[in-house]
């Protein structure tokens, strides 16, 4: 998964990072995220046992980061912080098809609309991070940032749902590996004391995928108590 934009998210490389994807049948720990059974048949399913390790995991990559714009780089930070320091559940899952979702629920969060837009959006819809190693650039991300709407039928404090498109390539001379890309659509809700995330991501994402991110999305905010 790839967890630039939450402790996804905690979006662990920034802009294209990996959390592992395994096999697991375990349920959620407190039935507030997203569960096995509300995904496509089949789904890898892995609940993360120390949500804790991806937040310092995310905080540590982002100090070897460096933003275009530079104003970029100092919510993102914020926002790694306040996920650090807040209880927080993590789950991922890989569909049949290859589709990448993380499902997170933060507890008590700090975290506002007002800061995941100036993440997001604005100067900072499009924008370059570069990943360093020992202060020498390793690797580049160019990222393309729009709101989109939210699904109907769903009942929440604020709604917020951002498609990206990143593009990385390797800045190592020696690596000639053509630039991957990356498509994702991510859902923030918040509700009440609750903010939920949900992250969907692949190689492609074509249409008829949005349906899909529509659905979970209604049953990820469903499970937090209104």
């Amino acid at each position: 998964m790839h967890a630039i934009r939450s402790l996804a998210i905690l979006s662990v490389a920034v802009l294209s990072g990996a959390l592992p994807v395994g096999c697991g049948s375990g349920d959620d720990t407190n039935g507030l995220i997203l569960a096995p059974k509300d995904f496509p048949e089949a789904t890898e399913y892995l609940l993360f046992p120390d949500a804790r390790g991806l937040g310092r995991s995310l905080v540590e990559t982002l100090e070897t980061m460096v933003f275009q714009p530079p104003e970029c780089k100092a919510p993102r930070q914020e926002e790694a912080q306040l996920m650090l320091e807040s209880d927080v559940t993590i789950a991922e899952a890989k569909t049949p098809a290859s589709t990448y979702y993380a499902t997170i629920l933060v507890e008590r969060s700090a975290i506002t609309p007002s800061l995941i837009e100036e993440m997001y959006l604005g100067t900072c819809s499009s924008a370059v991070a570069i990943r360093t190693i020992n202060g020498q650039p390793a690797e580049s991300s160019a990222y393309e940032l729009t709101q989109t709407t939210g699904p109907d039928g769903i009942s929440a404090d604020h709604v917020l749902v951002i498609e990206q498109t990143a593009t990385t390539t390797s800045m190592f001379p020696q690596d000639t590996s053509p630039p991957q890309m990356l498509y994702s659509r991510t859902g923030y809700a918040w509700i009440g004391p609750y903010f939920v995330i949900l992250e969907q991501s692949g190689a492609e994402l074509p249409p008829e995928l949005r349906a899909e991110f529509d659905h979970l999305f209604r049953i990820a905010i469903a499970k937090v108590p209104q």
